[in-house]
């Protein structure tokens, strides 16, 4: 199966913020809690009553780690491709899309899952979960 255009979750985690004194202020945050749980997000713990914390963390529902993420930037926005990096095929896929990029003038960069810092790129790694692909110039 070839890489394909796909609506990956790229999601991250949400900060939901509210005044502990105000009730509206809490029902408010309750009812955005809520939608991100329907979501598949879930609540990070919190010491001690939630109510009167006055910020919430959530995490995004996790993505299969197997299905890798190419964002290539352009002005039109991204375009996404995913693939498996247990089909060999589309490992192979993948590293000539990268390598085709790259020589074009692109630079590549990983997108770490954890919010972290990710890296410049020069040599493809099928082990990141999400790579974005830069042109040279970006109109502005």
């Amino acid at each position: 199966m070839p890489l394909q255009l796909a609506d990956a979750s790229t999601e991250r985690p949400k900060q939901i913020q509210w005044d502990p004194t105000l009730a509206e202020d809490w029902d408010a945050a309750d009812k955005k809690i809520r939608e991100y749980r329907n979501q598949g997000f879930t609540l990070r713990a919190v010491a001690g009553d939630l109510k009167k914390a006055g910020i919430a963390f959530m995490d995004p529902p996790a993505r299969d780690p197997n299905l890798i993420l190419f964002r290539v930037l352009s002005e039109n926005g991204d375009t996404r491709l995913v693939w498996d990096r247990r089909e060999p095929d589309q490992v192979k896929e993948a590293y000539a899309r990268f390598k085709e990029l790259l020589d074009s003038g692109h630079t590549a960069y990983c997108v770490r899952s954890d919010g972290k810092k990710g890296s410049k790129l020069d040599e493809f790694d099928p082990l990141h979960e999400e790579i974005v692909m830069v042109p040279k110039t970006m109109p502005g």
